[in-house]
């Protein structure tokens, strides 16, 4: 096996998302970390936001040779089984996994899939809790670009729709009280 470089691995950590992750000249991202430093951080339950742990970073270490060795394809349809697997472990469940580059990105879905069943319609998006999400998030229900930077590296007009023909309403639907209550 081909022993994994910190740059490797660090390139791989900071790729595929949005200028959240991007890493600047000093190697941390848009919220002042570097995801490969994680010695003495308090961690998060961000997807963006967050570095490794000392377990993660061996996972992470030995996924990036499992992709240097083989089809990254293959891994990608064989996790999907493993996920299937573990949702409906005798098949009886039909359904589908889309892995997705961060929550932000995730809110696309619902939107695409109605977009692509009934084009001519409004679509009226219901998200509940969104005091739990980020601003993101919220920007991405509403069908508009949340971030500057898509996940290809390409410029996107944050705010703006996501295409001339997408109409979108979005409805939050609060899970707690004015005093952060459930």
């Amino acid at each position: 096996m081909k022993k994994i470089m910190h740059n490797d691995l660090l390139q791989l950590l900071a790729s595929g998302c949005d200028e959240r992750i991007i890493l600047d000249a000093a190697q941390k991202n848009k919220y002042h970390l570097n995801p490969a430093q994680y010695q003495r951080i308090l961690h998060r339950g961000s997807c963006t936001c967050n570095t490794l742990t000392s377990s993660a970073h061996n996972v992470a270490r030995h996924f990036v040779q499992k992709i240097g060795e083989s089809d990254y394809a293959s891994l990608v349809i064989r996790q999907i089984q493993r996920i299937k697997r573990l949702i409906s472990p005798r098949h009886t469940v039909e359904f589908e996994v889309y892995f997705s580059p961060s929550g932000s990105h995730l809110m696309y879905y619902p939107l695409l899939f109605q977009f692509f069943i009934q084009p001519q319609r409004e679509i009226i998006n219901i998200v509940s809790c969104p005091e739990e999400l980020g601003s993101g998030s919220r920007i991405a229900a509403g069908g508009k670009f949340f971030a500057a930077v898509n996940q290809f590296a390409e410029v996107t007009p944050t705010g703006m729709p996501l295409g001339t023909d997408l109409h979108c309403q979005v409805k939050f639907l609060p899970a707690r009280d004015q005093r952060g209550m459930i």
